[in-house]
Protein backbone atom coordinates (compact mmCIF):
# COMPACT_ATOMS: atom_id res chain seq x y z
CA UNK A 1 0.00 0.00 0.00
CA UNK A 2 1.62 3.35 -1.17
CA UNK A 3 2.23 5.60 1.96
CA UNK A 4 0.85 8.85 0.72
CA UNK A 5 -2.72 7.30 0.59
CA UNK A 6 -2.05 5.24 3.95
CA UNK A 7 -1.75 8.90 5.16
CA UNK A 8 -4.98 10.50 3.24
CA UNK A 9 -6.91 7.82 4.53
CA UNK A 10 -5.86 8.30 8.36
CA UNK A 11 -6.18 11.90 7.60
CA UNK A 12 -9.89 11.12 6.14
CA UNK A 13 -10.96 9.01 9.04
CA UNK A 14 -9.17 11.73 11.61
CA UNK A 15 -11.01 14.77 10.64
CA UNK A 16 -14.22 13.39 11.40
CA UNK A 17 -13.22 11.61 14.56
CA UNK A 18 -11.26 14.30 15.64
CA UNK A 19 -13.98 17.09 15.63
CA UNK A 20 -16.73 15.31 17.00
CA UNK A 21 -15.47 15.26 20.58
CA UNK A 22 -14.41 19.27 20.24
CA UNK A 23 -18.05 20.03 18.86
CA UNK A 24 -19.48 17.79 21.71
CA UNK A 25 -17.50 19.85 24.09
CA UNK A 26 -18.26 23.04 22.44
CA UNK A 27 -22.04 22.30 22.80
CA UNK A 28 -21.48 21.66 26.21
CA UNK A 29 -19.60 24.82 27.06
CA UNK A 30 -22.09 26.77 25.57
CA UNK A 31 -25.32 25.41 27.38
CA UNK A 32 -23.89 23.88 30.26
CA UNK A 33 -27.22 23.18 32.24
CA UNK A 34 -28.51 21.62 29.06
CA UNK A 35 -26.06 18.63 28.31
CA UNK A 36 -25.85 15.77 30.68
CA UNK A 37 -22.17 16.43 32.02
CA UNK A 38 -21.54 12.57 32.49
CA UNK A 39 -22.71 11.65 28.78
CA UNK A 40 -20.59 14.63 27.85
CA UNK A 41 -17.57 12.95 29.19
CA UNK A 42 -18.23 9.57 28.24
CA UNK A 43 -18.61 10.46 24.11
CA UNK A 44 -15.35 12.76 24.73
CA UNK A 45 -13.61 9.74 26.09
CA UNK A 46 -14.86 7.10 23.21
CA UNK A 47 -14.64 9.51 20.13
CA UNK A 48 -10.82 10.32 21.53
CA UNK A 49 -9.97 7.16 21.77
CA UNK A 50 -11.56 5.95 18.51
CA UNK A 51 -9.13 9.17 17.32
CA UNK A 52 -5.83 7.46 19.01
CA UNK A 53 -7.09 4.13 17.71
CA UNK A 54 -6.82 5.74 13.96
CA UNK A 55 -2.86 6.86 14.59
CA UNK A 56 -1.47 3.77 16.23
CA UNK A 57 -3.01 0.91 13.99
CA UNK A 58 -2.82 -0.41 10.68
CA UNK A 59 -5.47 1.17 8.15
CA UNK A 60 -7.29 -2.18 7.37
CA UNK A 61 -7.60 -3.11 11.61
CA UNK A 62 -9.25 1.13 12.25
CA UNK A 63 -11.20 0.94 9.09
CA UNK A 64 -12.67 -2.38 10.17
CA UNK A 65 -13.84 -1.09 13.34
CA UNK A 66 -14.94 2.22 12.16
CA UNK A 67 -18.67 0.71 11.81
CA UNK A 68 -19.07 0.47 15.45
CA UNK A 69 -18.23 4.41 15.50
CA UNK A 70 -20.41 5.24 13.04
CA UNK A 71 -23.58 3.66 14.95
CA UNK A 72 -22.16 5.77 17.71
CA UNK A 73 -22.34 8.71 15.90
CA UNK A 74 -26.16 7.70 15.92
CA UNK A 75 -26.57 8.56 19.50
CA UNK A 76 -24.22 11.09 19.53
CA UNK A 77 -26.41 12.94 17.01
CA UNK A 78 -29.49 11.88 18.65
CA UNK A 79 -28.28 13.32 22.32
CA UNK A 80 -27.39 16.85 20.16
CA UNK A 81 -30.11 17.28 18.63
CA UNK A 82 -32.09 16.57 22.29
CA UNK A 83 -29.83 19.59 24.13
CA UNK A 84 -29.86 21.79 21.33
CA UNK A 85 -33.79 21.60 20.94
CA UNK A 86 -33.98 21.91 25.11
CA UNK A 87 -31.60 24.67 24.23
CA UNK A 88 -34.10 26.54 21.88
CA UNK A 89 -37.09 25.68 24.28
CA UNK A 90 -35.32 27.35 26.87
CA UNK A 91 -34.79 30.13 24.95
CA UNK A 92 -31.03 29.82 25.67
CA UNK A 93 -28.93 32.29 23.29
CA UNK A 94 -27.78 32.15 20.25
CA UNK A 95 -29.72 28.67 20.25
CA UNK A 96 -31.87 28.85 17.61
CA UNK A 97 -28.29 30.00 15.28
CA UNK A 98 -26.15 27.14 16.54
CA UNK A 99 -29.14 24.60 15.84
CA UNK A 100 -29.04 25.50 12.14
CA UNK A 101 -25.78 25.36 11.77
CA UNK A 102 -25.94 21.82 13.81
CA UNK A 103 -28.61 20.70 11.51
CA UNK A 104 -26.39 21.24 8.43
CA UNK A 105 -23.54 19.51 9.93
CA UNK A 106 -25.64 16.47 11.40
CA UNK A 107 -27.73 15.76 7.75
CA UNK A 108 -24.58 16.23 6.00
CA UNK A 109 -22.48 13.92 8.44
CA UNK A 110 -25.81 11.71 8.37
CA UNK A 111 -25.36 11.34 4.37
CA UNK A 112 -21.06 10.29 5.06
CA UNK A 113 -21.99 7.50 7.23
CA UNK A 114 -25.20 6.07 5.29
CA UNK A 115 -22.83 6.21 2.30
CA UNK A 116 -20.03 4.54 4.23
CA UNK A 117 -22.00 1.57 5.27
CA UNK A 118 -23.54 1.58 2.17
CA UNK A 119 -27.31 1.90 2.68
CA UNK A 120 -27.19 5.19 -0.06
CA UNK A 121 -25.56 6.05 -3.35
CA UNK A 122 -24.27 9.59 -2.70
CA UNK A 123 -21.44 12.06 -2.60
CA UNK A 124 -19.49 13.02 0.65
CA UNK A 125 -20.95 16.23 1.76
CA UNK A 126 -19.64 16.72 5.13
CA UNK A 127 -17.18 19.30 4.35
CA UNK A 128 -20.33 21.47 3.43
CA UNK A 129 -21.52 20.40 6.74
CA UNK A 130 -18.44 21.99 8.37
CA UNK A 131 -18.81 25.31 5.94
CA UNK A 132 -22.44 26.06 7.15
CA UNK A 133 -21.75 25.21 10.81
CA UNK A 134 -18.68 27.84 10.80
CA UNK A 135 -20.70 30.04 8.88
CA UNK A 136 -23.34 29.95 11.92
CA UNK A 137 -20.37 30.56 14.17
CA UNK A 138 -19.37 33.31 12.14
CA UNK A 139 -22.55 35.07 12.52
CA UNK A 140 -22.92 34.23 16.29
CA UNK A 141 -19.78 35.93 16.77
CA UNK A 142 -20.61 39.17 14.71
CA UNK A 143 -24.08 38.70 16.86
CA UNK A 144 -21.94 39.10 19.98
CA UNK A 145 -18.87 41.76 18.83
CA UNK A 146 -22.51 43.59 17.78
CA UNK A 147 -24.69 43.04 20.88
CA UNK A 148 -21.93 43.80 23.09
CA UNK A 149 -20.95 47.02 21.05
CA UNK A 150 -24.36 48.59 21.38
CA UNK A 151 -24.41 47.36 25.11
CA UNK A 152 -21.36 49.47 25.49
CA UNK A 153 -23.12 52.33 23.91
CA UNK A 154 -26.02 52.11 25.94
CA UNK A 155 -23.71 51.75 29.14
CA UNK A 156 -21.34 54.64 28.08
CA UNK A 157 -25.14 56.54 27.56
CA UNK A 158 -26.22 55.54 30.95
CA UNK A 159 -23.27 56.43 32.84
CA UNK A 160 -22.62 60.27 31.30
CA UNK A 161 -26.56 60.63 32.34
CA UNK A 162 -25.40 59.65 35.82
CA UNK A 163 -22.27 61.65 35.61
CA UNK A 164 -24.93 64.57 34.54
CA UNK A 165 -27.29 63.76 37.47
CA UNK A 166 -24.20 63.64 39.80
CA UNK A 167 -22.92 66.74 38.57
CA UNK A 168 -26.18 68.22 38.77
CA UNK A 169 -26.37 66.64 42.48
CA UNK A 170 -23.49 68.06 43.44
CA UNK A 171 -23.82 71.32 42.24
CA UNK A 172 -27.04 71.40 44.22
CA UNK A 173 -25.48 69.98 47.61
CA UNK A 174 -22.77 72.69 47.19
CA UNK A 175 -25.19 75.11 46.62
CA UNK A 176 -27.14 74.51 50.03
CA UNK A 177 -24.31 73.84 51.79
CA UNK A 178 -23.48 77.53 50.82
CA UNK A 179 -27.49 78.32 51.91
CA UNK A 180 -26.69 76.76 55.09
CA UNK A 181 -23.58 78.37 55.42
CA UNK A 182 -24.86 81.65 55.37
CA UNK A 183 -27.80 81.02 57.33
CA UNK A 184 -25.88 79.99 60.08
CA UNK A 185 -23.33 83.13 59.95
CA UNK A 186 -26.58 85.00 59.56
CA UNK A 187 -28.03 83.25 62.76
CA UNK A 188 -24.58 83.10 64.70
CA UNK A 189 -24.42 87.05 64.12
CA UNK A 190 -27.99 87.58 65.43
CA UNK A 191 -27.13 85.44 68.16
CA UNK A 192 -23.71 87.33 69.04
CA UNK A 193 -26.38 90.41 68.59
CA UNK A 194 -28.84 88.78 71.15
CA UNK A 195 -26.16 87.79 73.63
CA UNK A 196 -25.08 91.63 73.66
CA UNK A 197 -28.15 93.51 73.35
CA UNK A 198 -30.51 94.70 75.92
CA UNK A 199 -33.87 93.27 74.30
CA UNK A 200 -36.07 96.11 75.70
CA UNK A 201 -33.91 99.03 75.11
CA UNK A 202 -31.90 97.77 71.70
CA UNK A 203 -28.86 98.96 73.07
CA UNK A 204 -26.18 96.86 74.06
CA UNK A 205 -26.19 94.61 77.91
CA UNK A 206 -23.47 95.06 80.17
CA UNK A 207 -21.54 91.88 78.24
CA UNK A 208 -21.46 93.76 75.10
CA UNK A 209 -20.69 97.31 76.40
CA UNK A 210 -17.91 95.69 78.60
CA UNK A 211 -16.05 94.44 75.18
CA UNK A 212 -16.07 97.72 73.66
CA UNK A 213 -14.55 99.32 77.19
CA UNK A 214 -12.17 96.77 77.59
CA UNK A 215 -11.41 97.66 73.79
CA UNK A 216 -11.26 101.40 74.21
CA UNK A 217 -8.39 100.79 77.58
CA UNK A 218 -6.63 98.37 75.27
CA UNK A 219 -6.38 101.46 72.33
CA UNK A 220 -5.52 103.79 75.04
CA UNK A 221 -2.66 102.09 76.60
CA UNK A 222 -1.48 101.52 73.35
CA UNK A 223 -1.41 104.96 71.66
CA UNK A 224 -2.87 107.08 74.44
CA UNK A 225 -6.53 107.96 72.86
CA UNK A 226 -8.74 109.06 75.93
CA UNK A 227 -12.21 107.56 76.27
CA UNK A 228 -14.42 108.86 78.89
CA UNK A 229 -17.46 107.03 80.62
CA UNK A 230 -20.88 108.66 81.44
CA UNK A 231 -22.99 106.79 83.79
CA UNK A 232 -26.84 107.79 83.03
CA UNK A 233 -29.39 107.35 85.83
CA UNK A 234 -33.19 108.13 85.24
CA UNK A 235 -34.75 110.26 88.66
CA UNK A 236 -37.77 109.13 89.85
CA UNK A 237 -38.20 106.09 88.02
CA UNK A 238 -39.51 103.79 91.10
CA UNK A 239 -42.00 106.52 91.67
CA UNK A 240 -42.69 106.16 87.37
CA UNK A 241 -42.88 102.37 88.02
CA UNK A 242 -44.92 102.19 91.03
CA UNK A 243 -47.69 105.08 89.76
CA UNK A 244 -47.96 104.84 86.19
CA UNK A 245 -47.29 100.97 85.88
CA UNK A 246 -44.57 99.15 84.31
CA UNK A 247 -45.24 99.34 81.15
CA UNK A 248 -45.30 102.75 81.17
CA UNK A 249 -41.73 102.73 83.04
CA UNK A 250 -40.85 100.62 80.00
CA UNK A 251 -41.88 103.07 77.51
CA UNK A 252 -39.87 105.51 79.07
CA UNK A 253 -36.44 103.74 79.29
CA UNK A 254 -37.06 102.76 75.57
CA UNK A 255 -37.71 106.02 74.39
CA UNK A 256 -34.89 107.45 76.70
CA UNK A 257 -32.79 105.46 74.90
CA UNK A 258 -33.79 106.15 71.41
CA UNK A 259 -33.50 109.91 72.55
CA UNK A 260 -30.01 108.92 73.57
CA UNK A 261 -28.54 107.52 70.35
CA UNK A 262 -29.62 110.46 68.89
CA UNK A 263 -27.81 113.09 70.85
CA UNK A 264 -24.61 111.10 70.52
CA UNK A 265 -22.67 110.54 67.82
CA UNK A 266 -21.70 107.22 65.64
CA UNK A 267 -18.65 106.06 67.71
CA UNK A 268 -19.79 106.38 71.16
CA UNK A 269 -21.92 103.56 72.70
CA UNK A 270 -24.16 103.30 74.84
CA UNK A 271 -25.19 100.38 77.17
CA UNK A 272 -27.93 99.49 79.49
CA UNK A 273 -26.08 98.74 83.39
CA UNK A 274 -28.92 97.62 85.42
CA UNK A 275 -32.66 98.65 85.57
CA UNK A 276 -32.90 102.40 84.85
CA UNK A 277 -29.10 102.83 85.24
CA UNK A 278 -26.90 103.24 81.45
CA UNK A 279 -23.70 103.99 80.33
CA UNK A 280 -22.25 106.18 77.49
CA UNK A 281 -18.69 105.40 76.06
CA UNK A 282 -17.42 108.40 74.99
CA UNK A 283 -14.19 107.29 72.21
CA UNK A 284 -11.63 109.81 71.82
CA UNK A 285 -13.16 112.18 73.89
CA UNK A 286 -11.55 114.04 77.04
CA UNK A 287 -13.34 114.93 80.14
CA UNK A 288 -13.86 118.27 79.04
CA UNK A 289 -15.78 116.98 76.35
CA UNK A 290 -17.71 113.86 78.25
CA UNK A 291 -18.85 116.84 80.68
CA UNK A 292 -20.34 118.46 77.34
CA UNK A 293 -22.00 115.29 76.18
CA UNK A 294 -23.42 114.78 79.45
CA UNK A 295 -24.88 117.94 79.90
CA UNK A 296 -26.49 117.84 76.51
CA UNK A 297 -28.00 114.42 77.06
CA UNK A 298 -29.43 114.95 80.32
CA UNK A 299 -31.02 118.56 78.83
CA UNK A 300 -32.49 116.82 76.02
CA UNK A 301 -33.74 113.90 77.93
CA UNK A 302 -35.36 115.57 80.45
CA UNK A 303 -37.01 117.90 77.84
CA UNK A 304 -38.09 115.63 75.35
CA UNK A 305 -38.89 112.38 77.58
CA UNK A 306 -41.08 114.41 79.68
CA UNK A 307 -42.93 115.55 76.57
CA UNK A 308 -43.42 112.17 75.22
CA UNK A 309 -44.00 110.45 78.81
CA UNK A 310 -47.47 113.09 79.01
Amino acid sequence: IDLSFVSSIRINFLTFTGITPLLILYFHLSFKDIFNKPLVYFFVAVTTAFSVFICVTPVDVFTDKMTYFQYLMFGIIVFTLFGLLKAVYLKQRNAKTLLVGSLFLILLSLNDILLSLGWINTTPLVGLGLVAFVMCQNYITYANFTGASLQNEQLNVVLEQQNKELQNFSNSLEKQVDERTLDLEKLNTKLELLANEDPLTGVYNRRGLAVHIEHAKSIQKRSGTPFCIVLIDFDNFKILNDSAGHDVGDLALMKGCEIMQSCVREQDKIGRWGGEEFILLALNTTLKGATVIAEKLRSTIKEKLSEQIE
